[in-house]
């Protein structure tokens, strides 16, 4: 469905109408609409975009494009705005609530003034918004916002000499973490990440992705690398440039070197025995194009199993040994001892033997020991 975006203010929230009256709209015509706030006026930002839209029955229309009289009255409402606001200081200090004012807007036919506020916590302005209520006789809204709203709202000028990117074109707040500035090489002092609001910069995310492609293919900081004057360790990069600073390990001279000159040295490579490339150090760049071509001999074990056989025997289930009884375990041990004494059972008489191996053992009997009392 084609929808037309319109902001309610400069690099405000965009908000998605119809255009059911056909009219002809092109971004930053200023038009009249229905809002959550009253009649208001607002500017065109996007033009039949192809948008699906999940309640579209709950969107409305555009109402009318703005006239010069609605653009003149919308201005005069700024002087309005003003009048309220330093009222709104004086009634603060009066109910001595502990919040900053920013700015506030009304709409179109001055029925609804909100005011926006910072403050640490919450603040119970039930008070203050009757108070307005009644020397301004229209609906009052008090919204709370944070500090980077406020820097949006206020507006300002960045270290870059350009308008603030909140106030000027941003729409919505990205998520911007320190990372994005490792990634870029920046130096991490707060005062030259930070903006005006005190948190990172909005723009350290606009090339982040760009520079982290970039250094995908180069080696990293204290890596080893070969270069054309010998081994070194990598201690700088120049990621648009495709540059790194590589201080040599015999001379610890400092060289930069282009991406393309340098070899990174494998862990591997570090490793020098049997299993090695002819007895030399195994090294390999970015391409992995500098290997030995010949064979090398290797040696197997003499009994090697398909992967059929190693299945199986994994699979095979294992054989359970039981643990013997004990009347088992005499009858065997009966059975190989040689009884030397006549007054015990005859060797000659093989009933007796045989009596003796099918009787079960007696039961155990509980003896207390007496442990000796050691003399002190």
């Amino acid at each position: 469905m084609k929808l037309n975006g319109v902001s309610l203010r400069t690099a405000g929230k965009i908000y998605y109408y119809k255009n059911d009256n056909g009219l002809n709209l092109t971004p930053g015509d200023r038009v009249v609409l229905e809002t959550h706030r009253g009649v208001d006026i607002a500017t065109v930002r996007e033009v039949d975009v192809e948008r699906e839209a999940e309640n579209i029955d709950e969107l409305t229309s555009i109402i009318r494009k703005a006239t010069n009289e609605d653009v003149e009255r919308s201005r005069e409402n700024r002087t309005k705005e003003l009048s309220a606001l330093y009222l709104c200081r004086d009634l603060v200090k009066e109910h001595n609530l502990d919040m900053q004012l920013i700015d506030v807007q009304s709409n179109l036919d001055n029925s609804l003034y909100l005011f926006y506020f910072l403050a640490e916590h919450r603040i119970d302005f039930r008070e203050l918004v009757k108070s307005l209520a009644k020397e301004l006789r229209c609906r009052i809204e008090l919204r709370q916002v944070g500090i980077r709203d406020e820097a949006k709202i206020l507006g300002g000028f960045g270290m870059c000499g350009r308008q603030l990117c909140c106030s000027s074109f941003l729409d919505n707040f990205v998520s911007v973490s320190i990372s994005m500035a490792k990634d870029q090489g920046m130096a991490l002092n707060p005062q030259k990440i930070s903006g005006m609001c005190g948190r990172l910069m909005c723009c350290l995310s606009y090339e982040c992705e760009h520079y982290r492609d970039k250094q995908a293919d180069m080696p990293r900081v204290n890596s080893m690398v070969i270069t054309p004057n010998g081994e070194g360790k990598v201690v700088k990069q120049n990621i648009m440039a495709q540059q790194v600073e590589v201080v040599l390990n015999e001379t610890g001279e400092s060289f930069c070197y282009p991406v393309e000159e340098v070899d990174a040295i494998t862990k591997d490579d570090t490793k020098t025995n049997a299993g090695s490339c002819c007895g030399k150090d195994k090294r390999t760049d970015k391409n992995n194009s500098k290997h030995c071509n010949h064979k090398h001999n290797t040696v197997l074990p003499d009994e090697v199993k398909d992967e059929a056989t190693l299945v199986a025997e994994y699979q095979a289930p294992k054989a359970q040994t039981k643990k013997p009884n004990t009347f088992e375990t005499v009858q065997k041990s009966a059975a190989d001892v040689i009884v030397f004494d006549s007054d015990r059972v005859p060797l000659d008489d093989e009933e007796d033997l045989s009596s003796l191996l099918n009787t079960a053992p007696p039961d155990k009997k509980k003896f207390r020991h007496n442990r000796r009392k050691k003399n002190n």
